[in-house]
């Protein structure tokens, strides 16, 4: 008998790619293939903290919550840290003689 994805499947589905984006980009720094300054870095932990944030439509728990929000905002505040290094980098004049 198979069972159609239900709403509930697919909050809990999220849930879990938020885990694994949590868990994977500690594991890529733990063995040296991600810099915890990367940008990626960031963007992983803010999209972990977005999906987590789903799935808790589904089961809400305010410590779990406001984790994920405070996540949410240190990866925003990170990424637009690294964005905007990027940007004046780039913008910086050369010295050419």
């Amino acid at each position: 008998m198979t069972e159609a994805l239900t709403q509930t499947h697919i909050i809990e589905l999220i849930g879990v790619l938020g885990f694994s984006f949590y868990a994977g980009s500690y594991f890529l720094v733990s063995i040296g293939r991600m810099n915890s300054e990367e940008l990626r870095y960031y963007v992983c932990k803010g999209l972990g903290a977005i999906c987590i944030l789903i799935s808790l439509s589904m089961s809400f728990n305010l410590g779990s919550f406001l984790i994920q929000v405070f996540f949410i905002v240190i990866s925003g505040i990170g990424i637009a840290k690294r964005l905007g290094v990027s940007k004046s980098a780039a913008s910086a004049p050369l010295d050419h003689v």
